[in-house]
């Protein structure tokens, strides 16, 4: 009889530690799947956290130096560090898909830089079990963006697409501004939905959401080609989009939902010295001696956007006449 109690102590003694095991496992995955940071010589300022995206993968993108780096679950080395571990000794960042495994052994856990460049795009992508495969490439930023859809005037028109604007610092960013509306009564495909070609093409260089009508306003993240997602416009107005095709993030905003809202009421341009204009392609800056509140218009009067303070930079237009109002003063600005 002892001796079946000491036999039965000793399965149940295993069956814990097979739980434990199991249970840290568990912790171990959720761990993985939370947060993940780049660190070591190779990043500059020593560590940066990875972005997790919709799709469960983590990104990096930005500047990288020749040298070495580890992928941890913790933003400093410390015994509950698991590493995102090569299965072949030294593997590169820039490759097309290295398998990893999740270790918490940091021995050949490093990846390498081949060398210096700002434009490094990382994606860690967790699979089961604790494996996973990291990609890595460099960013080619994109000479023309274009906003297509049937929410814009143009509908699904191929050679219809609205040009964004390239910021002239960073070839990497674009911004448009314009009028997104539901065009059901125009008899047009998809009249609510938007996406993003690179060409006057429909072909695989495109930026989606990563989920179907996911809401303009609220979105964040784009995913580069792959599933045909558009993004949802919810309200008709003017709209102002940025988008930055390496970190591949999207910003909306809803300068305007009402067209009676005007600039032209009573217009009169004036001349004054402590307002201070310089205009660029595609842009437009004001300072003022004093703040006060900016509004940006149409040529018809449409508000594009508004700004408070002592300096306003407005990007992103197309060559034309605006009306810039700034407290009770008000001049025409000309882009071209």
């Amino acid at each position: 009889m002892e001796r079946n109690e000491y036999k039965d102590s000793n399965i149940m003694r295993g069956n814990s530690i097979i739980v434990a095991l199991f249970l840290s496992l568990c912790t171990l995955a959720a761990e993985a799947q939370e947060r993940l940071w780049a660190v070591g010589q190779a990043v500059p300022g020593g560590k940066v956290e990875l972005t997790r995206n919709a799709s469960g993968s983590f990104k990096f993108a930005g500047t990288l130096h020749a040298g070495k780096l580890i992928i941890a679950t913790t933003e400093g080395i410390n015994s509950s560090t698991r590493f995102v571990k090569p299965i072949y000794e030294d593997s590169y960042v820039v490759n097309n898909g290295l398998p990893y495994v999740l270790s918490s052994d940091s021995t050949s856990a490093e990846w390498t830089v081949p060398f210096n460049e700002d434009l490094f795009q990382i994606e860690v992508i967790p699979g089961s079990a604790g494996k996973g495969v990291v990609k890595g490439n460099l960013h080619k930023p994109w000479h023309y963006a274009y906003i297509a859809g049937g929410a814009t005037d143009n509908g699904w028109s191929q050679f219809g697409m609205q040009r964004m604007t390239q910021d002239p610092s960073n070839p990497c960013v674009f911004t448009w501004t314009g009028t997104l509306k539901d065009n059901t009564a125009l008899g047009y495909v998809e009249p609510r939905r938007i996406k993003i070609q690179g060409q006057l093409a429909w072909e695989s260089k495109s930026f989606h959401p990563y989920q179907m009508d996911e809401d303009l306003l609220g979105s964040s993240q784009m995913r580069y080609s792959g599933d045909d997602t558009k993004w949802s416009v919810g309200t008709d107005g003017t709209y102002r989009i940025e988008i930055n095709t390496l970190h591949e993030t999207i910003h909306a905003e809803l300068i305007s939902n009402n067209s009676k809202q005007n600039c032209t009421t009573a217009i009169k341009e004036t001349k004054d010295n402590n307002i201070t204009l310089r205009t660029s392609p595609g842009n437009v800056l004001v300072a003022m001696a004093s703040p006060a509140n900016i509004s940006l218009c149409s040529e018809t009067g449409v508000v594009i956007s508004k700004a408070s303070g002592s300096q306003a930079i407005f990007s992103g237009l197309r060559n034309g006449l605006y009306i810039l109002r700034c407290g009770d003063h008000a001049k025409k600005v000309v882009i071209k």
